[in-house]
């Protein structure tokens, strides 16, 4: 790969490293083959100066004399070397004790430049990698079919599936927002892109740094990024303390950014075969969490296992209950303000009446006498809990579709 991206870059190395030094530069593959030369007519000639400084793996000078024998022009040239393999070389046209204070300089800016699009090229090859593997995590047909290559996959990136795992979708709050903001700001779309890409670069940075080298991080969709998070075999009250020990990690370092995130957290994976689950159950504390506790920061499935399962209804059905309970209630003309206030708190604090009463800053006659009104009225007693638990569900299900079943609320 190093002499790939060698051959790919050589020309932009030359023509920077000539506007610094002002001398002319050339560029050679391992064979001594030239690569890159201002005097186009040279590409692909053979340098033979340089076969002598890539065997022997060290700098040399070529006065005119002994160059005009080589058929090359005077000057130095040196190896460039990376991880002590000789990739190529890299020449500096003139006289060798005018241009040997450059050589160093000249051959430094060739293995760095190499060295960084290697490491850059890496990154993204690895990235890639990544996204395939969780790809193939979420394929559940596909994961049934090649579980053991996909076990191999993520062993080669140092990722063991079959350890047990949580499942965290991390939600960008507000991000089309912060997207049409950097595009308003920067005219250009290839400009305002790089600035997007560069932002969610340092997301996935200090995930990773939050979290531990064992934990599987990528960017999942363009808003969301999923943790694939070693338990370590922890009970339920450590996991729930740790995980929000890294959200207040996570929190802290994206302050920089200006921006802010929530965490779904899925159900526990024991191995390969619960990871879709997890995953799954995680997009679901998300959508739920955010509906039914937008003051929340960290949507745990664990706290709504209701939820989860009322989530599998089609809309339809569920209107449908919503219609027949609550629906009934809130479309009456005869439903008053004091009555829904009533109801809320009779839902959240089921036949507690004296707490009730507190809340709703009334005398418990008086918290009895609207009870039996909406009993009389409309046959649903809040003093029984299987019609508190009819309602509370149809408030749940409300929440879920986001969906307001009253033409009057």
């Amino acid at each position: 790969m190093l002499k790939s991206i060698l051959r790919s870059y050589a020309q932009t190395i030359i023509e920077n490293a000539q506007s610094i030094i002002g001398y002319d530069v050339l560029i050679t593959d391992n064979d001594g083959v030239i690569i890159a030369v201002k005097d186009k007519s040279r590409l692909g000639k053979l340098h033979s100066h340089s076969l002598s400084v890539i065997k022997k793996a060290t700098p040399e000078a070529i006065y005119s004399e002994e160059a005009s024998s080589y058929g090359v022009l005077e000057g130095i040239c040196l190896p460039i070397k990376i991880d002590q393999e000789i990739i190529g070389t890299v020449g500096i046209t003139g006289n060798p004790t005018e241009v040997c204070k450059y050589g160093h300089l000249v051959q430094k800016l060739a293995e760095l430049f190499v060295r960084e699009k290697s490491l850059r090229e890496s990154s993204f090859l690895r990235e890639s990698a990544i996204s395939n593997l969780v790809a193939q995590v979420i394929d559940k047909n596909n994961q049934n079919c090649n579980k053991s290559y996909i076990l191999s996959q993520a062993k080669s990136l140092n990722y063991d599936l079959n350890r047990p795992k949580i499942a965290i979708i991390v939600d960008i709050l507000h991000f089309e927002k912060i997207i049409d903001d950097i595009q308003s700001l920067i005219s250009e779309y290839k400009n305002s892109e790089i600035k997007i890409q560069l932002l969610k670069a340092s997301v996935l940075r200090y995930l990773r740094d939050s979290f531990e080298k064992t934990d599987l991080i990528t960017n999942y969709t363009s808003d969301k990024f999923l943790i694939l998070m070693d338990t370590n075999k922890m009970s339920e009250i450590e996991l729930v303390n740790y995980i929000n020990y890294k959200y207040d990690l996570f929190k802290s370092k994206i302050t920089d950014l200006n921006i802010s995130a929530l965490f779904g957290v899925g159900a526990k994976a024991n191995d390969i075969n619960d990871l879709y689950d997890s995953i799954e159950s995680a997009w679901k504390a998300l959508r739920i969490g955010k509906r039914m506790r937008p003051d929340e920061t960290i949507y745990n499935i664990k706290d709504f296992m209701l939820e989860e399962t009322l989530i599998s209804l089609d809309a339809e059905q569920a209107m449908k209950y919503i219609n027949n309970t609550i629906g009934k209630l809130y479309n009456s003309p005869h439903w008053t303000p004091d009555m829904d206030l009533t109801l809320k708190e009779c839902l959240s604090n089921p036949l507690e009446t004296s707490k009730i009463a507190e809340k709703l800053s009334i005398h418990k006659n008086s918290l009895y006498y609207r009870i039996d009104k909406i009993y009389k009225m409309f046959g649903f007693d809040l003093n029984k809990f299987e019609d508190v638990f009819r309602l509370k569900i149809a408030l749940i299900l409300e929440e879920i579709f986001n969906e307001i079943a009253v033409k009057n609320k």
